[in-house]
């Protein structure tokens, strides 16, 4: 992904090469993410994986929370009630990418980062100004001397909050959009989903090897197809028979795969899975065989609904148009009067 890219090397530049009042701040913040670009990159051995998490929350840990930038005393005395304030909420945002990060989720972690680089960028205009030693006296009198012109630190502070608002809007809106976004696809992908099983269980199979069938087959053409396009239906099936093979029960698994979901269609699924396994498999394929013929005549009522919708929205061109043409011909017919 080129803006992780691109972020991740900027940060890589900033342990180093930062100093000033913000200096320590911006380092302990780019030495965060540098360990979470670790996690990012890295294998997926345990023990590697363990020290790197304990890293991350050693900072928190203890006595060393006294000191650590994500603790609000010790930011305000350190740069203001104000500013750190402000300070200290980014730098507990900052740390919310760890979480995304063990979820390889590197769409969050990236906005992290961005906006990580917006908080340096911003705190990089107070080191810009020279300060020089001012004489005190000048022979035997005393001379006070006084600042002229404003104070940025207000501005600063406005800026950073209305930047940290936006952050949270735009953080907001982009996850209700991928939200809508899954729940469309689930939607779609259903129908196939079902259409699968069925035809795994006429060839004999169990509903749980059937479940490890489409799991397993799927995570095996993803890996060998890097461009495909994720199937959310087929990777709710690969979390739930991996939870099965980590000694979840069937029953459980089952219920945690509806309430991923939190859609009708996946519920009714879930609720013939649990009875699959409780009272066994006598008229299952039935059940499913009904369900997608539900779920097919489902699509062609909302398709009708819509084209409905479509066809009452054309209503008003038509009758803009009708009006028109009714004023080119009465017009030239009342000056002919």
């Amino acid at each position: 992904m080129e803006r992780y890219e691109l972020a991740k090397n900027r940060i890589m530049e900033l342990e180093t090469e930062i100093d000033g009042a913000f200096g320590d701040y911006i380092r302990e913040a780019a030495h965060l993410f540098v360990t979470i670009f670790h996690v990012m990159d890295g294998t997926e051995d345990v023990k590697q994986r363990k020290e790197w998490t304990d890293n991350l929350y050693e900072e928190i840990a203890g006595d060393n929370y006294e000191t650590s930038y994500a603790n609000p005393a010790y930011c305000v005395k350190k740069f203001g009630e104000k500013t750190g304030q402000y300070l200290c909420w980014f730098y507990a945002r900052f740390r919310d990418s760890i979480v995304a990060a063990f979820e390889e989720d590197e769409e969050e972690v990236t906005r992290c980062m961005e906006l990580f680089l917006q908080v340096v960028s911003v705190l990089s205009l107070e080191e810009e100004t020279e300060r020089y030693l001012l004489p005190k006296k000048i022979g035997d009198s005393d001379i006070k001397w006084y600042e002229s012109g404003e104070n940025k630190a207000p501005y600063i502070a406005v800026l950073i909050l209305i930047l940290g608002i936006f952050y949270i809007w735009a953080g907001k809106r982009k996850e209700e959009e991928k939200n809508k976004k899954r729940t469309d696809d689930l939607k779609k992908e259903y129908p196939e989903l079902i259409s699968r099983i069925i035809l795994l269980l006429y060839s004999g199979a169990t509903m749980r090897n059937a479940l490890f069938y489409i799991g397993d087959s799927y995570r095996k053409s993803m890996a060998d197809m890097k461009d495909r396009k994720k199937n959310e239906a087929f990777e709710e099936v690969v979390i739930t028979y991996r939870q099965m093979q980590s000694g979840v029960t069937e029953l459980k698994a089952y219920g945690n795969m509806a309430d991923r979901c939190a859609l009708p269609c996946y519920r009714t699924l879930s609720i013939m899975l649990m009875q699959n396994q409780k009272r066994g498999s006598k008229g299952m394929i039935a059940s499913l065989e009904q369900e997608v013929i539900n779920e097919f005549a489902e699509k062609k009522r909302k398709v009708k609904s819509e084209g409905e919708i479509a066809s009452m929205k054309l209503l008003l061109p038509l009758g803009l148009m009708l009006m028109i043409v009714f004023a080119l011909i009465m017009v030239p017919a009342f000056f002919s009067i």
